[in-house]
């Protein structure tokens, strides 16, 4: 299983070549897949949803390609770094739940409060007509599996869901009692902008990389 890249459906190890209409300036990739990864230009805040309990900020960035190639192209790097150092836990997460194509988010707690306490499996994903609940928890911070944390400490995992995030609905996140039900929607207002942005970028450069004899046709 190749880690690198997290879509919906199977891997896609590349992206379809560009057809000669496209090196004329016009659509340049398929926008059904995967687009080209480094004209992104969000923040990891920008694609970031947050929800807050008395004591907790919690934070949840999906790891999945159709978001993070609408980030700037050192948070999609960052993110795909991440996912690599923790490939083989992945690898070995995924074999056990016998899951093919996974989703992933990197969740982190932050305490307002000392002595606070988290519960890692609270933590869920609303989409309509289902739940999804994380199947294997991965720690990034040593202090993970602790479950508490003391005033302005947080902890961060890598969670494994047993199918890709729906990043392309609107959906909703939940940690015990706490909902926010339109978590992802203004989020995807600003993916669906950016998406525009970067066909457009992207197919600019396309035009440019061109050879003038081409470029005239």
């Amino acid at each position: 299983m190749n880690f690198r890249r997290w879509t919906a459906g199977p891997i896609l190890a590349a992206l379809l070549p560009l057809c000669a209409c496209a090196a004329r300036a016009q659509t340049p990739v398929d926008t059904t897949g995967l687009l080209p990864a480094g004209y992104g230009t969000l923040s990891i805040d920008d694609i970031t949803v947050l929800i807050t309990t008395d004591a907790l900020d919690i934070r949840f960035v999906p790891l999945d390609e159709r978001v993070l190639r609408l980030a700037k192209p050192s948070v999609d790097s960052s993110m795909d770094q991440l996912v690599q150092q923790f490939k083989n836990q992945i690898q070995e997460a995924c074999t056990r739940n016998g899951i093919s194509s996974p989703g992933l988010a990197l969740i982190t707690f932050y305490s307002r409060q000392t002595g606070t306490r988290f519960e890692p499996q609270d933590y869920s994903v609303l989409a309509p007509g289902r739940e999804y609940r994380p199947v294997a928890v991965i720690p990034y911070t040593s202090n993970f599996n602790n479950g508490q944390l003391d005033l302005r400490q947080r902890a961060t995992a890598i969670y494994l869901f047993e199918e890709p995030l729906p990043v392309e609905t609107n959906f909703g996140v939940r940690y015990g009692s706490t909902t926010a039900v339109d978590a992802w929607s203004g989020i995807r207002v600003k993916l669906d902008r950016e998406k525009t942005r970067v066909i457009s970028r992207s197919g600019q450069q396309a035009t440019r990389d061109l050879p003038d004899s081409a470029r005239k046709q």
